[in-house]
This record gives structure tokens, C-alpha cells and sequence, in this order.
């Protein structure tokens, strides 16, 4: 097994200097150097060459031997990403259709074999049996058809589906859009992008956080489980990492910072410095917003410009300025916060207007009651009871309800306020 393991190590650290090799590292090396103040004689000490060398290795008149490209790589991993610190990768996709069979899900909207999937009976997010494939799950209830077939990939399971189709030219807006086609709602994608730099220090965000350095429209931000609350360099567990959570675990936008080196090194026992990303900025969407993220992945098809400039519309660090008459919105926006957005655009979510209608509460009832009143009903028919009446006599309508009942009833006149509205003139 060990030598197995070694012999992958080795055939990933090739695949990664074959990357290389195809990439100019000149301006690499010099945006390196700079972005950390170092001169061309530090970064020669670092990499055990001397001045001349780096010198050529800028301008591109030389290529550095592949003994040096090992120690490069050790400092500036984001190299194999054509150069680029941040790298964005789908994490979790639930997407849920109605009124469709699982192995219809499984070979036409999947394109998958369903020989390959196992039959799991486990309960899971409410439904009680699953086609499995690895970490790719088609969730059904045979009971139940009105909850519909969910599928769900984890972020192993959505690295496990592109692998499938790396040979096909597999792109995620082959999925999403074939998931609409077949009127899919999606309901939490999860957008992740790596930090290879890293180009933010997230304890030093934790120290802006406390001293209110930003501002947000998120009401709760959590770091390590603290809200608002002075936290020392103790508490935040330099070993552990630091995490940030920007926003409540059930809101529909959620964004998480943390530090997935220190993550990485406390799972499997390596130093922080050894594995190769930095920091991970996850945004999690749910419900509506996972929706608008689909449709606006499959107009621009950029991960990373979407989630940053999701991140750029809903937090902002700043500096504090000596006017201490400013308003915090007009402080300064940090010098390394601006650099890591790279001047994207704002992303506005958008949530579909929801009706309040008699026809969602009746939707909510079946879903959520819909077979136990289908059971009482029916004993009520065998034994001559009445449990569905007596219920329903028992029972009264909160004031929603009464107004909810009460404008479903009446006419389209009744409604309206003033019939000639969209003609009044200013």
C-alpha cells in the first residue's frame, strides 16, 4: 500500500511539472516577488539560486532545470493554474424534479448506467430510499411521489461526476442546462474557489471584523462560533485555522472563509506549509438564489467571477480613516480586499416573487401531510369515522389564513384599488 501511495505522489508531482513547463513563469515570478515585498536577491536565497538567474527567469530568457521548478512549485503552487492564485470548483449541487421516475433521472438527466448504481434504503433529507453511485445520489420515496427524486452530489461526488466525463469535453452548463430542460429546481449549489497564495490572511480579517473595519449586509457573522465577541489569537487556534462564516446556516446566500491548509494538516497529519491551498472561500446558495446562480452560471459559464463578485456585493473591508466623521461606507476600500476581487461586478440574487396563495398552502399540506391524510381518510371510509371532519371543526384559521381565504374569493374588482392606476399621470 505505501508504495502505491508513493508511486501516485510521484505521478501527480509529473503531472504537475509537465503543467509547468507549458506556462512562462516571468511574470509569474515577478508578481510573486513584488506582491511580497521580496527583492530579486531574496527570492534567489529562497529558491537557492543565485541573482542572475531569477534575473533571466523574468524576462523569459531562461527556463529555470526542473530541480528548480520543484522548489518554484513549492512556493508559488498556483503556478499549475496558468498562473492564476484562485481556482473556483463546484462543491454540492441538489437539484429536485417532480413527477419524474429515479432511473429516468438517473440515464437521461445523469447519463449514467443504472447497473453501476446501488440500491440504498438508509433515510436521507427526508426520503427513504437512494441510487447510489460513489458520492452521487438519486433520493426518491416510493410513498411518496409528491417529494419527487433529488439528486445530490457532495463536493467528492461532483469531483467524481466530472471525472466520468473528463474525455467527453464535460462542462457544468451541459448539466445545468439539461437539469432546466426537464424543469429541475435546484436547491443549494455550493461554489467553492481556492486560494493557492494566498492572497487574503484570514486572522487578520478576524482583527478587522472585531474592530468593525467593514461593512456587510449580512446581520450575523460568526468566527470559531463567536458573534461580535473580542477573540485572541488563542481562541481563534492558530494550529486549527480560522474560519469565518459570513451570514445564518439557514439563509438563502451563505459565505465561508477558512483557512483549508490548517483544515488539510490536522486531517492527515502533514504541515500547513505542505499542501498546496491556502484558504477556501466557499459561498453556499439554497433555494431561489441556487436557482438564479443556475441560470446566471449558464449565461457567463465563469464560476469564479460569479462568486466574487457575490462575495464583492455583500462584504466590503475597509480602512479607518483619520476623518472619524465618515460614514463607514465611505472609508477606504483594503488595498488587499480590492486586489482580491480584480475589479469584478457586483452579482445581485434575486428571489422569485412567492404567492401568497391558497394553492402554496395546499402544495405545503400535501408535502408535508399529504399521505397521513390520505391514510385517515380512508379509515374514515372502512369504518364510518369522522377524523378528517372532526379535525377540521376543531381547527381555526389564524387571521393569514382568514385574509388569505378571503382574497382568493373575491372578484377581481374587489382587489383592485383604483382601475384606472396605470393611466393616472403624474
Amino acid at each position: 500500500m505505501g508504495q502505491k501511495i508513493e508511486h501516485q505522489k510521484r505521478g501527480d508531482q509529473q503531472q504537475k511539472m509537465e503543467l509547468l513547463t507549458n506556462i512562462s513563469l516571468g511574470k509569474a515570478l515577478r508578481d510573486y516577488r513584488k506582491r511580497n515585498k521580496l527583492t530579486q536577491g531574496d527570492l534567489a536565497f529562497l529558491l537557492g539560486i543565485d541573482q542572475k538567474s531569477i534575473s533571466n527567469y523574468e524576462m523569459d530568457a531562461r527556463y529555470p532545470e526542473e530541480e528548480v521548478l520543484e522548489r518554484i512549485y513549492g512556493y508559488m503552487p498556483w503556478l499549475v493554474n496558468n498562473g492564476n492564485p484562485l481556482e473556483s470548483i463546484f462543491d454540492y449541487v441538489r437539484v429536485r424534479f417532480n413527477n419524474l421516475d429515479p432511473k429516468f433521472v438517473v440515464t437521461n438527466i445523469l447519463n449514467l448506467k443504472l447497473d453501476f448504481f446501488q440500491e440504498d434504503e438508509r433515510y436521507m433529507l427526508h426520503y427513504s430510499s437512494a441510487l447510489t453511485y460513489g458520492n452521487i445520489r438519486v433520493l426518491y420515496s416510493p410513498d411518496k411521489k409528491s417529494q419527487g427524486v433529488l439528486v445530490e452530489m457532495t463536493g467528492s461526488g461532483c469531483r467524481q461526476y466530472e471525472y466520468l466525463f473528463a474525455t467527453d469535453g464535460f462542462t457544468w452548463t451541459n448539466f445545468f442546462a439539461i437539469c432546466l430542460h426537464f424543469q429541475g429546481v435546484f436547491k443549494r449549489i455550493d461554489i467553492a474557489v481556492n486560494d493557492y497564495l494566498p492572497m487574503l490572511k484570514i486572522p487578520d480579517l478576524i482583527e478587522r471584523l472585531n474592530r468593525f473595519y467593514y461593512t456587510s449586509k449580512f446581520r450575523t457573522i460568526n468566527w470559531h462560533g463567536g458573534v461580535h465577541t473580542p477573540v485572541t489569537m488563542e481562541r481563534l487556534g492558530e494550529s486549527s485555522g480560522s474560519t469565518i462564516y459570513f451570514g445564518a446556516a439557514k439563509s438563502n446566500v451563505r459565505i465561508v472563509f477558512y483557512q483549508k491548509n490548517f483544515e488539510q494538516a490536522e486531517k492527515y497529519d502533514v504541515l500547513p506549509e505542505d499542501y498546496p491551498i491556502k484558504n477556501r472561500y466557499e459561498v453556499r446558495f439554497s433555494d431561489d438564489y441556487a436557482e438564479d446562480v443556475a441560470y446566471q452560471y449558464l449565461s457567463e459559464a465563469d464560476t469564479t467571477n460569479l462568486v466574487l463578485g457575490v462575495i464583492s456585493n455583500y462584504i466590503m473591508f475597509r480602512e479607518k480613516p483619520q476623518d472619524e466623521s465618515l460614514l463607514r461606507k465611505d472609508w477606504e476600500v483594503l488595498q488587499d480586499w480590492l486586489i482580491f476581487l480584480n475589479d469584478v461586478p457586483d452579482v445581485h440574487l434575486t428571489m422569485k416573487p412567492k404567492q401568497f396563495s391558497v394553492e402554496r398552502t395546499i402544495n405545503a399540506l400535501s408535502h408535508q401531510y399529504g399521505s397521513a391524510i390520505a391514510m385517515v381518510k380512508r379509515l374514515d371510509r372502512a369504518t364510518g369515522s369522522n377524523y378528517i371532519d372532526n379535525i377540521v371543526d376543531k381547527s381555526e384559521m389564524s387571521k393569514r389564513h382568514e385574509k388569505m381565504l378571503k382574497g382568493y374569493l373575491a372578484e377581481h374588482s374587489e382587489l383592485i384599488e383604483d382601475p384606472n392606476w396605470s393611466m393616472a399621470s403624474d
